[in-house]
């Protein structure tokens, strides 16, 4: 039996046209400086080029790196600062392909605050062997808008919350990736409400978030600040429902607390850490957040574990039960 496969070959010709794709990742981030920003933290924008010949195959690209040029919404050329990194490497010098195969190039713009950037529409041209390809795209501008999303409901007394921001610039898009954002909670009375756990301190998409933990009940405030902008989320964490106090062992209203819970000290007179813990056995520690720091104290094994601060409880003070 003589078996046999059909073999396609595709006569290519020489080069006739540069493609240039989409920006597949970066992001080119105008008029947004970082201050303090190192050199070496530019815009760019990552994409691949490719050579078709006239029939549309994908030929090898004219020898020689392909010359860049960049135009504004304004259709001038912008000449300050303009590099093309081809074709990309990493770090080991490997060359760096897209999902096709094609070659990747890079464009770096300096950002600079005496000649800023302008959001809107841009075009990057590149040349190479007599041959030219176009890639326009849009760009965000800095930001003018900063929206909140907080809670949906009021906070409870030892609970966690996510406050979210939407960045926009003046024309309603989202900023660019890696816009600084800074949070701030901070309570309406003296004492803290609000604990920050965890932040993003740069934008994906136009959004950042921020987690707290609810340390007190009263009334306290979440900031969100880019630049000269900021906005406010208000917070309101009611009080716990108020708990009998045992007339000989305050400790027994904390008793039926579960490790990690947050509770108000009930005992009318001052106590020590070290004094609660010897008479609740379900926890191993005592922790306290006071003047922007935890104070803990704990016991292992019968032993003091290493950082602990044997600190006065005073009536009102809000603990957190450790295990």
């Amino acid at each position: 039996t003589l078996n046999s496969a059909p073999l396609t070959v595709t006569l290519t010709g020489p080069p006739a046209a540069l493609s240039i794709a989409a920006p597949t990742g970066g992001l080119l981030n105008i008029g947004t400086p970082d201050e303090g920003a190192d050199r070496d933290d530019r815009d760019r924008l990552t994409l691949a080029v490719t050579a078709l010949d006239e029939a549309g195959n994908t030929v090898a690209l004219p020898r020689g790196a392909p010359f860049a040029m960049l135009t504004g919404p304004d259709g001038a050329r912008i000449t300050r600062g303009v590099a093309l990194e081809w074709p990309l490497r990493d770090d080991a010098g490997d060359l760096l392909l897209d999902l096709d195969g094609k070659r990747r190039a890079r464009v770096d713009v300096d950002r600079g605050a005496a000649e800023p950037l302008a959001n809107g529409e841009y075009t990057l041209t590149l040349r190479a062997g007599g041959l030219s390809g176009t890639q326009t795209f849009r760009v965000s501008g800095g930001p003018a808008t900063v929206e909140l999303g907080g809670p949906s409901a009021p906070p409870a007394l030892g609970g966690q919350f996510t406050i979210s921001a939407l960045i926009r610039d003046a024309e309603g898009a989202a900023v660019p990736n890696g816009t600084r954002v800074r949070w701030s909670g901070n309570a309406a009375g003296r004492m803290t409400v609000l604990v920050q756990l965890e932040a993003d301190s740069a934008t994906t998409d136009g959004r950042a978030s921020s987690t707290w933990l609810v340390v007190a009940p009263g009334r306290a405030h979440v900031r969100a600040s880019v630049g000269s902008l900021g906005e406010v989320a208000p917070i309101s964490v009611a009080a716990p429902p108020a708990a009998v106090e045992p007339t000989r062992r305050p400790s027994a209203a904390l008793s039926g607390q579960a490790p990690g819970a947050l509770v108000s000290w009930l005992g009318a007179v001052e106590t020590t850490a070290s004094a609660l813990l010897a008479d609740l056995s379900h926890v191993d520690a005592i922790l306290t957040w006071r003047e922007g720091e935890w104070l803990s104290y704990g016991i292992e094994g019968g032993r003091v574990l290493p950082g602990s601060v044997d600190f006065v409880i005073r009536p009102g003070d809000i603990l957190r039960l450790g295990n």
